[in-house]
């Protein structure tokens, strides 16, 4: 089961950021129809907790002040 979250992770160009005994921690960012999919692709296999931040905007580079 593991290695199939880890396939759907890769082809929803997600991040697979933590691998545990009894888990896979995974990010994907993008729209909320991409996001839905990805969870209805893993909630067969037990999704435990999902957490959404909405739409954020991080500056890049040092900027003028």
């Amino acid at each position: 089961a593991r290695a199939q979250v880890m396939q759907f992770a890769e082809i929803f160009r997600g991040d697979v950021v933590d691998v545990s005994k009894r888990s896979v921690t995974v990010e994907v960012t993008g729209s909320q129809d991409k996001i839905e999919a990805f969870e209805e692709m893993v909630r067969p296999f037990g999704l435990i907790e999902l957490v959404r931040t909405g739409e954020i905007a991080v500056a890049r580079g040092r900027s003028a002040t």
